[in-house]
């Protein structure tokens, strides 16, 4: 919980005890993230995602007394948009879950947002903010959501109008997201192969509401040869490790911000290994946009 004490010029200042590190980073700064926070992240079974349209479905809801209720049961990635698109902001409750009473007016706005972003999946993880956009499969995990179509023409087929809605897409997404657009650059996780063209990347090339600079070609994994798909999550980690992921010398990041690009997001390793690196490297905060969650991933 927050505890004020004050400083010499009797100045009240505000200290953290056993505050929930999501909440405190939410509300005051970046995120830092280490090898052992990934392992902790691996280790950690708790809920990992939001999706309002599919999970989360009463997440509104109303008390027995009629008040107006949001519930989520974690902070990170839905706080800080949140509350800069309603001015919300949730408090953690004793049973380990975040909330808000809602005013009338409160209400309509929270009411508008989960509609924006009900197929949006907020994520739980060690970037700053960090989300995909859907939801790969249906609830039956096998019928391919309408972005997770897309996803899989543009990836594997290279159908080049499902990659062309896929950029209107990640667009639009921009338009509703100034800490997205606002960011200062913007890097697609690197392909196994320097040089190629993956489909982050390709995505990127023709995005027109994002203004900052495409770093894209500052990173480059030197010695990946291993796969990850059949890798677990500890696994995964150490295969980076030893991937040589290189950025370039001249890069000056200048602890501004960063949106990082994937497809897929499955367990979320590559994707917090990449922001470890770029915050190294001085990045700021870290904002992680993939296509598609996995279903089958918590």
């Amino acid at each position: 919980m927050l505890q004020q004490m004050r400083g010499a010029s009797g100045t009240i200042l505000l200290t953290t005890s056993n505050m929930n590190v999501g909440i405190f980073t939410y509300l005051f700064g970046p995120k830092a993230i280490s090898e052992e926070e990934i392992h902790n992240f691996l280790e950690d079974k708790n809920a990992k995602r939001i999706c309002f349209s599919r999970i989360q479905t009463h997440a509104l809801w109303k008390t027995d007394d009629g008040d107006d209720m949001i519930t989520v049961p974690f902070v990170d990635s839905i706080g800080p948009l949140l509350k800069e698109q309603t001015g919300v902001t949730l408090r953690k409750s004793i049973k380990g879950n975040y909330y808000k009473k809602l005013s009338p007016a409160e209400f309509g706005k929270v009411k508008l947002f989960i509609e924006a972003y009900s197929s949006v999946v907020f994520l739980r993880d060690l970037l700053d903010v960090s989300v995909a956009l859907s939801l790969n499969f249906e609830s039956d995990g096998e019928t391919h959501t309408c972005i997770g179509q897309l996803e899989k023409s543009a990836k594997y087929d290279n159908d080049q109008e499902a990659i062309n809605q896929l950029v209107e897409i990640v667009d639009e997404f921009m338009v509703k997201n100034p800490l997205y657009s606002n960011a200062a650059f913007i890097c697609a996780v690197p392909p196994t192969k320097a040089g190629e063209k993956n489909l982050p990347i390709k995505i990127i090339e023709k995005l027109t509401r994002f203004n900052g600079e495409d770093i894209s070609n500052s990173l480059v994994w030197s010695t990946k040869t291993e796969s990850l798909k059949n890798a677990d999550g500890a696994d995964k980690l150490e295969i980076l490790k030893h991937s040589g992921l290189t950025i370039a010398d001249g890069l000056n990041l200048g602890g501004k911000d960063i949106v990082l690009v994937d497809d897929l997001y499955m367990s979320g390793i590559t994707l917090q290994y990449v922001a470890m690196r770029l915050k190294e490297a001085g990045a700021g905060k870290v904002y992680g946009l993939c296509l598609v969650k996995s279903l089958r991933n918590r």
